[in-house]
């Protein structure tokens, strides 16, 4: 897998995000696997381990924090550029194209692991989500500027 400086700032931002807020342990990847059937929760492809992706429904940036029951399990193409900027209830539309009763199973499916597992996520508190924020905020400043660095040692050599 290619690394670019963005997959990079998200890796940083999740390893942040689960140290606060655990959210991506290998328990709750399994009961995603389980809940889900091995299923694309939005476009219903049987998935592979080896394929399979854990989905943010609601960006962390959006939604602030980590919580289990905003990931879901997704292929590649669905959870990465076909999905980007868009709602996951729109995106999950337009998957669904006029398919009115797959839209509506899938719909209720997710809905139905979003309310599952309301009680087991906790809320982050404010203090700490502004801590992440603010480490983020710096951390981000020092990556920009390092590659700025190299980009113009690069361009030097």
């Amino acid at each position: 897998m290619k690394t670019s400086p963005s997959i990079a700032k998200n890796a940083v931002k999740r390893c942040l995000w689960d140290i606060a807020c655990p959210g991506s342990s290998k328990r709750m990847t399994d009961e995603i696997w389980e809940y889900f059937n091995s299923r694309c929760a939005y476009c219903d492809q049987v998935l592979h381990r080896g394929y399979g992706q854990i989905d943010h429904l609601v960006p962390v940036a959006i939604l602030r924090q980590a919580l289990r029951g905003y990931f879901v399990l997704a292929c590649p193409p669905c959870n990465g550029n076909e999905k980007r900027e868009m709602d996951w209830e729109s995106f999950l539309r337009e998957k669904c194209g006029c398919d009115e009763v797959a839209f509506a199973s899938r719909r209720a499916k997710i809905a139905g692991w979003i309310k599952a597992v309301r009680g087991a996520d906790a809320e982050v508190a404010p203090e700490l989500a502004q801590a992440i924020d603010d480490a983020l905020r710096e951390i981000t400043l020092t990556i920009d500027h390092h590659i700025s660095l190299l980009l113009a040692l690069k361009k030097r050599v």
